[in-house]
């Protein structure tokens, strides 16, 4: 049953019109169409459901960022998740066909927030030991 739907819906991205693959107007002409940044993202959307994702940076970042919302572990766990998050996005601008691109920004993204929460918790917990020991 799987393999029936995994096979439609392969057969469904073959079938669709690409408008970046089918030029519209002659070389050298414009066409009325303006090129869209996210095409390659909305592509790689729906290729993902089906495609498994080969940049393993990208992956293992975002698994530290999920791991890292765990208090003080989000310290270190996001730290590497954006380390591996940059090298995951690398990746993806050197070889589009890897995929993974949002697995990367959102380890980035998420890795970031998760140290300067974490941060800022830590920071919080020493003042307030330091305040109640020196009184």
């Amino acid at each position: 049953m799987l393999d029936a739907r995994r096979i439609r819906f392969q057969n469904q991205l073959m079938s669709r019109s690409d408008p970046i693959d089918t030029p519209s107007a002659a070389p050298g002409q414009r066409s009325g169409r303006r090129s869209r940044r996210g095409d390659h993202a909305a592509v790689e959307a729906v290729s993902t459901l089906t495609i498994p994702i080969a940049n393993w940076q990208a992956k293992l970042g975002w698994a530290f960022t999920m791991w890292g919302l765990i208090p003080v572990l989000g310290l270190f766990l996001g730290l590497f998740g954006v380390m591996l998050g940059i090298l995951g996005y690398r990746r993806v601008r050197r070889r589009p066909e890897d995929l993974g691109i949002r697995h990367a920004l959102g380890a980035i993204i998420l890795g970031g927030i998760e140290v300067i929460v974490n941060l800022a918790g830590l920071g919080c917990i020493v003042k307030g030991i330091l305040t109640i020991t020196a009184s």
